[in-house]
């Protein structure tokens, strides 16, 4: 019965999420489960790591005691329908690699072990890291965003209101698990080891669900402020926080994680500066530091990466860096030595060093074509 809900659901329509945004609209009459956060009681900070603590390798590559990996960046190039490998040194410099036409605008990406899963405007194709072609599973959507959660693949579906799941224990096409029903826009579906995380720009709240390995548990949910438009999600290295990027009022939200019922900390913190008008920017992405000590997003508009400090519960605008033009997406590396803004405006990656106190020292810049859109960081 869900399979036939399904194709009903997203046969009716298939959009890009990144059409002008709508007006925010109040979700509180869009879905009957959206819950009201409540502000809780602060948690300790914790103590230092005990003598033969795993070592930081993020901080000792960023200080120099360890020299940054090199790797390879995968990149969706949207308007010309094709994947793209860029080469990468340990100190940013970047050259092109291989690439393949997907014959289909590729969007968002995920990966695991030796495989790449790239969203298309008709469902998912599998890559192996060499960019051959291994399989397709059939959805007549694009996926927002996937997200590989063990056996599964988790894919959040924009103006649908809907997430998937599939199971890739076999070759391709997926057997679809479950369906799950949203709020209005889902824009992500990011996994922090025990739940599943789906900010919706429009509905105005953040869920949190379980997953099973086969079917989505029933959804909590923290109401956002009003018109904020939550985004994308990423976490504090020791799970206990979660910060949101606000795609309508430039803002970066943290909610602390309290058995099972997140709680917003604060009020959203700006990710631009004071004399910069906010009507012409959208943020679009975050990323925290391994470190655990800053994060980045993104601002389209304003065409910089934020930096904000992370003291305590809460974050701190620190300052902008200029980058390419409407950066949608960017990617930090694994150990948190490079970052790379992907010009979705501009069709160019600006690749930056990042120094021991997180701020940004700009590396190489390379032309890759029209319409990027994601990117994914694989280290040598």
């Amino acid at each position: 019965m869900r399979r036939v809900l399904l194709l009903a659901l997203l046969l009716c329509a298939c959009g890009d999420d990144d059409a002008p945004p709508d007006a925010p609209r109040d979700a509180a009459g869009s879905d009957g489960r959206l819950e009201a956060a409540v502000d809780g009681a602060p948690v300790d900070e914790g103590t230092d790591a005990a003598d033969g603590a795993p070592v930081d390798v993020a901080a000792e590559t960023m200080d120099g005691a360890t020299p940054p990996p090199s790797g390879r960046l995968f990149v969706t190039v949207g308007a010309e329908s094709r994947v793209a490998e860029v080469i990468v040194d340990g100190d940013g410099t970047m050259r092109e690699g291989a690439d393949v036409d997907l014959g289909e605008n590729p969007g968002a990406m995920a990966h695991s072990g030796d495989t790449l899963y790239v969203g298309v405007s008709g469902g998912i194709i599998e890559l192996g890291l060499d960019l051959s072609r291994r399989g397709r599973t059939d959805i007549p959507a694009r996926p927002v965003y996937i997200e590989v959660v063990g056996d599964a693949i988790i894919s959040a579906y924009f103006n649908q209101r809907t997430a998937l799941a599939h199971d890739r224990t076999s070759d391709a096409p997926y057997p679809l698990l479950d369906l799950l029903d949203t709020a209005d826009e889902p824009h992500a579906a990011h996994y922090d080891g025990e739940r599943i995380w789906i900010p919706h720009r429009n509905g105005q709240a953040i869920w949190t669900v379980r997953f099973d390995g086969a079917e989505f548990g029933e959804p909590i949910a923290t109401r956002a402020p009003n018109g904020v438009g939550p985004r994308h999600v990423d976490f504090s290295p020791d799970g206990r926080l979660a910060y949101v990027v606000n795609e309508f009022d430039d803002s970066v939200s943290v909610l602390r994680v309290v058995d099972e019922q997140d709680r917003l900390v604060g009020d959203p913190e700006t990710t631009l500066p004071a004399d910069f008008d906010g009507d012409s920017n959208t943020c679009a992405d975050i990323h925290v530091h391994p470190s655990g000590r800053f994060l980045y997003a993104s601002n389209r508009g304003h065409d910089s990466i934020a930096i904000l400090d992370i003291e305590g519960d809460a974050v701190r605008y620190r300052e902008t860096v200029p980058t390419e033009a409407r950066p949608r997406e960017f990617e930090l590396t694994p150990t948190g030595h490079l970052l790379f803004a992907l010009g979705q405006g501009s069709g160019a990656i600006q690749s930056y060093r990042v120094e021991a106190d997180g701020s940004l020292t700009p590396s190489s810049r390379l032309m890759l074509g029209d319409g990027l859109l994601w990117g994914i960081f694989i280290e040598d």
